[in-house]
């Protein structure tokens, strides 16, 4: 059994990727983040029937390019923890509800009229820890490529878009072509890159998303610890912050 034709799929779209910029990585001593073709080659094992794998690469696929077109600047593309968890809902039977609703949500958060510049908080596990963090009780078993968490992003999409067409003050309305930085810190390519960079050397990112085996952490105080290194390494602070 072999899946090398499918596996081309993913070929493809690193090639995409790869000609958009230079995709950077979170994990310790790799600044270049797998290939997503060596990912699927590394999961699709001889176990895997043909058919669940064709539909596996496939939905990888396309996840990554929606995430590429909704996010066109995105900076760190690690893709383990996010495709092992896809496979596992293509074992399960449910990987086309999954991938249907992360594509829905790279459109809804990276294309207007959200327009977040970067994939980086939903990757990491920056909004998952802090939506478990809220009911810890009830949320602390639910993984950050969960549908259950999926579903509660997307509410919390439609909570922001009706805060914009309020011109809420946090979440207004934006000139055409700007990205959205509802944070205290500038998120200028150098300086998201520095930041989380920085935050991977400490120990500081919720999901490590680099890793098949990655912990998943809520329970630690993530958003107010980025703030804080954000001002320890410099980083500007967000002019539209004090408009």
């Amino acid at each position: 059994m072999t899946h090398a034709a499918s596996l081309e799929q993913l070929r493809e779209i690193d090639t995409e990727i790869r000609s958009a910029g230079e995709p950077r990585s979170l994990a310790p001593n790799r600044p270049a983040p797998s290939k997503l073709e060596s990912i699927g080659r590394t999961l699709l094992t001889e176990h895997v029937p043909r058919a669940t794998g064709a539909t596996f690469v496939a939905q990888v696929a396309r996840v990554a390019r929606a995430q590429l077109e909704s996010f066109p600047e995105n900076i760190f593309w690690d893709f383990e923890l996010m495709a092992k968890t896809m496979l596992e809902a293509a074992v399960r039977g449910s990987l086309q509800e999954l991938a249907d609703t992360i594509g829905g949500l790279h459109e809804r958060f990276g294309q207007p009229p959200i327009s977040f510049r970067y994939a980086h908080d939903f990757v990491y596990g920056f909004d998952w820890a802090k939506w478990v963090a809220r009911k810890p009780a009830e949320r602390r078993d639910v993984g950050p490529f969960s549908l259950e968490f999926l579903r509660a992003l997307h509410h919390r999409g439609d909570e922001m878009l009706e805060m914009i067409a309020n011109d809420d003050p946090k979440y207004g309305r934006l000139p055409p072509k700007a990205p959205r930085n509802p944070f205290p810190f500038s998120r200028e390519p150098e300086h998201e890159l520095a930041l989380h960079l920085e935050l991977a050397r400490q120990g500081w990112i919720p999901v490590e998303a680099w890793r098949f085996d990655a912990p998943v952490l809520w329970d630690r105080p993530f958003a107010r610890h980025r703030e804080e290194r954000a001002t320890e390494i410099g980083i500007p602070q967000n002019p539209q912050e004090h408009c």
